[in-house]
This record gives C-alpha cells, structure tokens and sequence, in this order.
C-alpha cells in the first residue's frame, strides 16, 4: 500500500471528496492546495509530498503511518485546541491545574500569533459565559 492508497483510504473513510481535503490542506497550510495536487498522491502514490506533515494532521493520522505504512495509523495526540476544548467543558469552580499548565504554556506562544489569539478569544468569551452564570 502507497502514501497515496492510504491517503484515499482515509479520505474516503471521512466521506471528502479530493476537493474538500485539498481545501482542508490549504486552511492549515495556508496557501492553496488543489483537487489536482491530491489527485496525484493518490494516483502517482507520491512518497513525500511538500505538505505531507499538514496532509497527516488534517486526515488525523499518524506521520509514519502515512508515509511508510508502520506503527499506529491514529495520531492520538490531541491538538492544543483540542486539549484546551477539554478543559473548558470539564472546568467548573476553580481553576484546574491542567488549566493552569496550559495558560502557563500559552506564555510560551509567540505574541502576536494566530495560535494566542485563537486562546485569547476563547478565553474571554469563557469568562464572560462565566460572569453571566451560564457555564457549569
């Protein structure tokens, strides 16, 4: 089995076509991926595609799954905003130290990056659920 027959297995598993994955491609990486680029991974089965990492992330698969066929095909890792998500549903009263590990973390995102504004935004928008009473 090729980069590319996996790359169609899990597309297909998803129910996308090859233009919504290219689509999906493009938001992570930000610049345009097309139909015709996916297109060809799956037919030519290319073994290292220039956005074979963010192809990887966005069907949720393993890195070395996708490329070589070895070890687990799930990425289990959950992303940061994934990890937050989490967070934010469990929390109620006072703040967990997971919530406490991850602002400490967002210390660590560079100012000024999509990735702090994106935990800016969800930050005020859970405190201000939270002023008006409305979060568990």
């Amino acid at each position: 089995m090729t980069l590319g027959d996996r790359v169609k297995q899990v597309r297909i598993g998803q129910g996308w076509s090859q233009a919504e994955l290219a689509n999906r491609v493009s938001k992570v990486l930000r610049r345009k991926v097309t139909q015709v680029a996916i297109h060809h991974i799956e037919s030519r089965g290319a073994v290292n595609p220039r956005f074979v990492v963010e192809l990887a992330q966005v069907l949720g698969v393993s890195l070395d799954w996708l490329q070589h066929g070895r070890g687990a095909q799930a990425d289990n890792q959950p992303t940061p905003a994934e990890k937050i998500e989490k967070v934010f549903i469990s929390h109620s009263g006072e703040p967990s130290k997971e919530l406490t590990d991850l602002l400490n973390k967002l210390c660590e995102v560079p100012e000024g990056s999509v990735e702090e504004k994106a935990v800016t935004t969800l930050l005020r928008f859970y405190f201000r659920k939270k002023d008006r009473g409305a979060t568990s």
